[in-house]
C-alpha cells in the first residue's frame, strides 16, 4: 500500500512541479520516496516495540525522529553543525533522501545541500 500510494504522490507532484518530464526521474524519485517511506516504517516499527506500552512509545519517539529532522539539511546547514554532532548527522536517514530528491529535482545545478 505504501509503494502505490508513494507512486500516486509522485504522479501528481512531480508533473505539477514542472521539472523535466523524464521517465527514468521519476523512477529514481519514486524509489527514492519509497524506500524513505519504508525506512521511516521501519523505524517506527523498531520505536513502538521499544517502547512496550503506547505511553512509553509516545515518549520515546519524539527523541528518535527529532535529530532526523533537524540534521537532514531543511532547518540547519549541515555546513553549521558541530563537529561532535556529525556521527549523528550521518545516521539521520532522512538527509539522504533529501538529498537525493533534490539532485533528482535539479540535476547537477543544486549539487548536495551543504
Amino acid at each position: 500500500a505504501c509503494i502505490i500510494l508513494s507512486l500516486i504522490f509522485n504522479l501528481i507532484c512531480y508533473f505539477m512541479i514542472f521539472t523535466d518530464p523524464v521517465f527514468a526521474k521519476f523512477l529514481y524519485l519514486w524509489l527514492v520516496s519509497a524506500l524513505a517511506i519504508l525506512t521511516s516504517t521501519s523505524i517506527a516499527y523498531l520505536v513502538s516495540v521499544i517502547g512496550w506500552e503506547p505511553l512509553n512509545t509516545l515518549a520515546i519517539a519524539p527523541t528518535v525522529y527529532a535529530p532526523h529532522f533537524l540534521f537532514c539539511g531543511m532547518f540547519i546547514l549541515i555546513k553549521n553543525v558541530p563537529p561532535y554532532m556529525e556521527p549523528l548527522q550521518a545516521t539521520s536517514w532522512l538527509r539522504y533522501s533529501y538529498e537525493a530528491a533534490i539532485i533528482t529535482y535539479f540535476g547537477a545545478y543544486g549539487g548536495t545541500i551543504d
